[in-house]
């Protein structure tokens, strides 16, 4: 029995369009299949991507703090340097203000000499010259001036002036040398020249105080006459020249770069705490900076 056309027709109908929802099925399942593909690898590359910007970034940061570093390092290795070239000219500095301070004694003595030689008897003129050079003061009063004759006897002696008229020859100072005899042997060898010794200090109970001393033979009378100064009162001088000396502690002025010094105690030197106690100073998690920066030191 021959079938419908109607229903012929009908059951293709459904045929075409079970294969058409079979196609798009298999379609869908594949763009999905494509789209969960295309999802996990845009994923891994975000990951890659954020990955490497992290290391680039960390790489950045590192080499930035490495650059500081090596910066920071440089510049404090430079003041370093700078400090040690000031201590060594401290130095040089008081045997030139040493010597420079006798020769103008000396042209005062030869002058007061000559202007009353023959005119005043010598015992006067010698008083004279004692007097005006005990009066003569430099270096905020610390440098003063003596005189001793070429047998040891002192004739100007401000640092004690109870020893005046004593013998000196012998004296021994606080390292057990015969500090008198030692400018007269200079005086009797080459006429002038600078001496090294310790002394005492005045206001100061410690005798060993590294002294330089420039002396210098005054004919007319057989006398020596010299000053000496401190060397530790120089290094203080340069010291605080070197804590006021603004622009070698300063440095990459857009970033505020400064240097800091400081005792082991604590005690800020200079910029940014100057003159203040920071031994207690403590960051935000509590851990005290200074003493950390000594122990480090």
């Amino acid at each position: 029995m021959r079938e419908e056309p109607t229903k012929i027709l009908i059951r293709k109908r459904y045929v075409i369009h079970k294969k058409l929802s079979l196609f798009h099925y298999f379609h869908l399942i594949a763009f999905l299949v494509f789209l969960s593909f295309a999802i996990i690898f845009f994923s891994l590359s975000v990951y890659k991507a954020k990955q490497k910007f992290n290391e680039d970034v960390r790489t950045l940061q590192e080499t930035y703090v490495a650059s500081q570093k090596a910066l920071l390092e440089k510049k404090v290795n430079h003041f370093i340097e700078h400090i040690n070239q000031k201590r060594q000219s401290a130095y040089a500095t008081t045997q030139a203000l040493v010597r420079t301070r006798v020769y103008e004694a000396y042209d005062l003595a030869t002058k007061m000499y000559e202007k009353y030689k023959g005119k005043l008897p010598d015992s006067q003129i010698q008083s004279m010259i004692i007097e005006t050079l005990r009066l003569l003061r430099y270096e905020d009063n610390k440098g003063y001036y003596f005189i001793t004759r070429l047998d040891g006897v002192e004739m100007l002696f401000s640092d004690h002036p109870e020893m005046e008229g004593h013998n000196m020859l012998h004296f021994l100072n606080y390292e057990g040398r015969c500090v008198v005899k030692g400018m007269i042997d200079i005086a009797n060898a080459t006429k002038e020249g600078y001496y090294e010794y310790a002394w005492s200090k005045p206001s100061v109970e410690d005798e060993n105080h590294k002294k330089i001393a420039y002396v210098k033979l005054f004919e007319p009378f057989k006398w020596l006459i010299g000053t000496g100064y401190y060397l530790d009162d120089m290094q203080r001088k340069v010291q605080q020249e070197i804590i006021d000396d603004d622009k070698q502690l300063q440095f990459d002025l857009d970033h505020d770069g400064y240097i800091f010094m400081g005792t082991w105690g604590g005690f800020a030197l200079s910029y940014p705490a100057k003159n203040r106690d920071m031994y207690d100073l403590k960051d935000l998690n509590g851990k005290y900076l200074v003493r950390e920066l000594s122990k480090t030191a």
